[in-house]
């Protein structure tokens, strides 16, 4: 198992392929599954890496159980499939049973939550749904400042945005604000010559 990486990609999709034997355990196979799952997402293939992630989730849930952190990261990985090939009725569905299972295993302010939020609030500002986008940015943001603090670089990430969507709401001023808290979090924290300044 020691070898399951992008480099080792066709061996671990042929094991995945074949699916499940007596030398090859479920726990095993599920990691071959999502090594090729996740290299064909690098390689830009979303319906295919799609199909790799679904077939492995029953047997996920059934080895895991519907409320683990794996789960609620294959329901994330799902999501952003999804997300990648325009679906995003069912992209949300996904982001959200992924939020259900962070906020009941890890709580409202954990770091992991603030992640699910921050999907789901990009998800609704593809849509054009502002309001919900808002709101869940928004919800990112209160955890990020109150657990990583006001000056983490994902802390900035939340306040840019924010800035952007006030800026496609047409609030420039609100935009314009949101904008200099993330360049200035970044400036400080990163330097002004780093390239996400």
């Amino acid at each position: 198992v020691g070898f399951l990486n992008a480099n080792n990609f066709e061996e671990a999709k042929k094991i995945c392929d074949a699916g499940a034997n007596k030398d090859t355990p479920q726990a095993i196979l599920l990691m071959y599954c999502i090594v090729t799952a996740k290299e064909l997402w690098n390689q830009n293939n979303y319906r295919e890496a799609l199909s790799y992630y679904k077939k492995i989730l029953p047997s996920a849930e059934k080895l895991f159980g519907n409320e683990s952190q794996g789960i609620a990261k294959l329901y994330n990985n799902i999501g952003g499939l999804y997300n990648e090939i325009g679906d995003y009725k069912k992209a949300l569905v996904y982001f959200k049973k992924a939020l259900r299972i962070k906020e009941k295993i890890l709580g409202r302010e954990h770091p992991n939550t603030a992640i699910s939020y921050n999907n789901i609030g990009g998800l609704y500002y593809k849509i054009g749904d502002y309001k919900k986008a808002l709101e869940y940015y928004k919800k990112a943001l209160r955890i990020k400042e109150k657990v990583l603090g006001k000056e983490h670089p994902s802390t900035a990430t939340s306040y840019n945005n924010i800035g952007g969507l006030y800026n496609d709401m047409g609030d420039y001023k609100k935009a314009l604000e949101y904008y200099k808290k993330a360049l200035s979090i970044r400036e400080k924290v990163l330097g002004k010559e780093h390239p996400d300044t």
